[in-house]
């Protein structure tokens, strides 16, 4: 994921110009005297690690990117910088976050999941059903964005389960009969079928998000 942030200051003005919309990750610039502190705020429920890189011009306190781990649901520091007196300064920082979970954020979600595991389903018109694999980065991207927004979904292992792999294709030959491969995973939202997803961020924001407990 990648955000930017830009500031602009002297010592007669001070502005700043943020995204409003709350991301999972936020980086926010606050003014205090003649510093800047840089902070980032984790809005989900696993850890994650941003990487800060920043230009800027008659600060001091930045030597290079930056990166940390964010505990989830927590605001960290990441740097202080120190205006140069009376000389006019400039700040503008992009962010990069990635998933870090913790060993014990990766077994409360395993068992999460378990939990949200079945085999088959009468009725698959209403809610979410996501087929996924082990050892699928897409279907993980997936299913840690449902549970860090509180969605709920059931899951249909796979793996190895001959009888839900028959489920799914019949589900997917139903809309496309010559379909012979597929790229997990494969989703189903109040009975539509969405499969080979190109944008998996876009389509968790536009078609699961509206579920969320949030």
């Amino acid at each position: 994921m990648n955000k930017s942030i830009f500031l602009l200051a002297s010592i007669f003005l001070f502005s700043l110009l943020g995204i409003s919309q709350q991301q999972e990750v936020e980086l926010t610039s606050v003014q205090e005297g003649n510093k800047i502190k840089v902070t980032a705020t984790n809005h989900s429920k696993i850890q994650q690690e941003i990487t800060v890189t920043a230009t800027i011009e008659n600060l001091k306190g930045y030597d290079g990117p930056i990166t940390k781990l964010l505990p989830a649901d927590k605001t960290s520091e990441i740097t202080v910088l120190e205006m140069v007196p009376n000389k006019q300064v400039a700040f503008s920082a992009s962010y990069t976050f990635i998933p870090k979970p913790t060993e014990a954020e990766i077994a409360l979600q395993d068992q999460l999941l378990k939990e949200k595991t079945v085999k088959s389903l009468e009725d698959m018109k209403e809610g979410i059903v996501l087929f996924y694999q082990d050892g699928c980065p897409r279907c993980s991207y997936v299913t840690t964005y449902m549970l860090n927004n509180d969605i709920g979904f059931k899951l249909i292992d796979t793996t190895s389960d001959e009888k839900s792999q028959i489920l799914m294709w019949d589900l997917l030959r139903l809309e496309k009969p010559e379909l012979k491969n597929v790229t997990m995973p494969v989703v189903l939202v109040n009975g539509q079928i969405s499969y080979d997803i190109e944008n998996l961020k876009r389509f968790s924001r536009d078609f699961l998000k509206p579920f969320s407990g949030i």
